[in-house]
């Protein structure tokens, strides 16, 4: 008997860039059951390319630290997966937390932690335009990501 069952709960399209080319992949989202009564043991995240790549992650507590995890699983194959979850201003409520949708600061309305990276664009062109503070402010939280080597999609 299979101790460990994957449940999908979601599933998409995403893209990642694979070695210099952007790929098309499909996702699939879930909860990890475990033992003959199927206990709850976690969230996974799948991505499968078109040519039968495939990448799965999981973590106990949270279905965004499966995207990471999966992220750095797909960068040891030279990719990077571009979605709207890894995004440093997306961030999830209490309601969305583990259900695969989020918010972006500035944009209006959820959306799913799979969805492309032109919604961040898009998210840039809705913004108000920022004060003179708000310049300043941004400015030094970049220097302070760039000393932390973060990198933005």
């Amino acid at each position: 008997m299979e101790w460990k069952k994957y449940q999908g709960r979601a599933s998409g399209r995403c893209e990642i860039d694979l070695r210099g080319e952007g790929v098309l992949a499909d996702f699939e989202i879930g909860i990890i059951e475990t033992g003959r009564s199927r206990v709850f043991a976690g969230y996974y995240i799948k991505v499968i390319t078109e040519d039968g790549e495939e990448w799965v992650e999981e973590d106990p507590g949270s279905v965004r630290a499966a995207l990471q995890a999966l992220d750095e699983l797909v960068a040891f194959d030279g990719g990077r997966l571009l979605c709207a979850g890894l995004h440093p201003d997306f961030y999830e409520s209490g309601l969305s937390a583990n259900t695969g949708f989020g918010y972006i600061e500035s944009y209006r309305g959820a959306v799913h932690m799979m969805e492309r990276p032109s919604l961040i664009s898009e998210c840039e062109q809705q913004a108000p335009k920022p004060s003179g503070a708000a310049k300043v402010l941004a400015a030094m939280r970049e220097r302070s990501r760039a000393k932390q080597g973060h990198n933005p999609l």
